[in-house]
């Protein structure tokens, strides 16, 4: 699908006033529109007594959620289902010529109205299910891939085989073509490197090529939906591929050109990464340059909680902003035995009085206490931070081996943009008071 039809969707779906025309609460529970909606959800596919009016309206309220949470992504790739509710109203006979979209060029354009198959629930099994198609119709893929194909033939097609990648295409004249495919699992640089070195050439199979970016100076990035084109009359679907959930990469397109304003905001010396953290939760990572004793201020943005919520609009994000700490006795004393202050509580101690003042509010501090840590010398966090910061605990919350500092009160998506503002101005305010006092 090209971005011109992309774009005709959209202006398609924008066209129906589906405030005006149907229901101002589009999306309210008891409205039309929930209802198909919830029926679509439980069974996998449109109700036939959804008539012309509700499925427009339901594609204008995707569309208008999309606009508001978006971040990079198209309609397409964000609301897939249009393209059902599209489909359902091109077969309705009574449907007029402004009714249907003016493009329907996918993949789901003569087939059943279903929103998920439920063939492949993993990625795994969609890899396998790729390999075969390869395997089926190997002379298209390599048209595709390499472009020159010559008097090449694939010998023979292998999974999770050398270097653990998904798919090895092994050719006749001894080439290997590997492919590493992602829908919601997380490529890492250890992992791209060992791939790279074990292939002749290698092909990072993604959602969306913003998904490998910082991989495409070194290796073919290409999508599942231009993959598939590849391939006539494919077994493996696009909707396959889009019926696994894929939350994370989502909330990480989203995350990526914050970042990089951030960083661009921050100047020299600061890092700005999207990843994921322990927990396997997406963030942006935020380091300042370190300081004269070594220290450096650390935080995320990042996503509220340890789980994925499954739509979009659930989700939550807020910040951490810290002072990096170790693992150590020389941070975490015993309180009992400690006369002086760790190095780490100065630094909290300026945030507080040079930074924040009374004024929480101002940079959407909120207020709680500080967890102990569970083994170690984390058991010794809760007794220095009364020791040393009685009645601040809300100062030094965060892991004792990364770092300590305040979190942010949670927002909804359409807050994102401007709690990354507050954290940068934060970063940026305690990092310049803390190194005046440390100069």
């Amino acid at each position: 699908m090209t971005d011109s039809d992309r774009q005709k969707i959209n202006s398609w779906a924008h066209s129906y006033n589906g405030y005006t025309r149907l229901d101002e609460n589009l999306r309210d529970r008891g409205s039309v529109v929930a209802r198909v909606i919830e029926e679509y959800e439980r069974e996998g596919s449109i109700p036939e007594w959804a008539g012309i009016d509700v499925l427009r309206g339901w594609a204008f309220y995707l569309a208008r959620s999309h606009y508001h949470t978006s971040y990079g992504q198209s309609l397409t790739e964000m609301h897939p289902e249009i393209l059902d509710i599209a489909a359902a109203i091109d077969a309705r006979p009574w449907a007029t010529a402004a009714d249907r979209c003016p493009t329907l060029d996918s993949p789901r354009r003569g087939l059943p109205v279903t929103r998920e198959t439920a063939l492949f629930t993993t990625e795994p099994m969609l890899t396998r299910a790729l390999a075969a198609e390869i395997r089926h119709a190997p002379f298209q893929f390599l048209r595709e891939v390499l472009l020159e194909v010559g008097t090449d033939v694939v010998d023979r097609v292998e999974c999770e085989g050398v270097a653990n990648l998904d798919i090895v295409v092994h050719l006749a004249s001894g080439r290997t073509i590997g492919i590493e495919a992602k829908v919601n699992h997380q490529l890492t640089e250890e992992q791209f490197e060992k791939e790279l070195e074990a292939v002749d050439e290698l092909v990072l199979l993604v959602l969306h090529e913003s998904d490998a970016e910082r991989f495409a100076s070194r290796a073919s990035v290409v999508t599942w939906e231009w993959l598939l084109y590849c391939f006539p009359d494919s077994r493996l679907r696009l909707e396959d591929v889009l019926a696994l959930p894929a939350q994370k990469v989502a909330v990480e397109r989203a995350l990526r050109p914050i970042a990089a304003s951030l960083a661009e905001r921050l100047g020299t010396g600061w890092t700005c990464e999207v990843n994921r953290g322990g927990s396997g939760m997406s963030a942006i990572t935020i380091g300042s340059p370190e300081f004269a004793d070594g220290r450096q201020l650390r935080g995320q943005i990042q996503v509220v909680g340890r789980g994925m919520p499954v739509n979009v609009e659930d989700i939550r994000y807020e910040f951490h902003i810290g002072i990096g700490t170790d693992p150590t006795r020389t941070d975490f004393p015993s309180a009992e035995r400690a006369e002086v202050a760790p190095g780490w509580v100065r630094y909290l101690e300026v945030l507080r009085d040079d930074v924040v003042a009374v004024d929480r509010g101002r940079y959407r501090l909120r207020a709680g206490r500080a967890s102990n840590g569970r083994s170690g010398v984390g058991k010794n966090k809760s007794g220095l931070v009364k020791k040393f910061l009685p009645g601040d605990g809300w100062l030094a919350q965060g892991y004792y081996d990364w770092a300590l500092g305040p979190k942010s009160e949670p927002v909804e998506v359409g807050e994102l943009d401007a709690l990354a503002d507050t954290a940068q101005e934060l970063f940026a305010a305690w990092y310049d008071a803390a190194r005046a006092r440390t100069a």
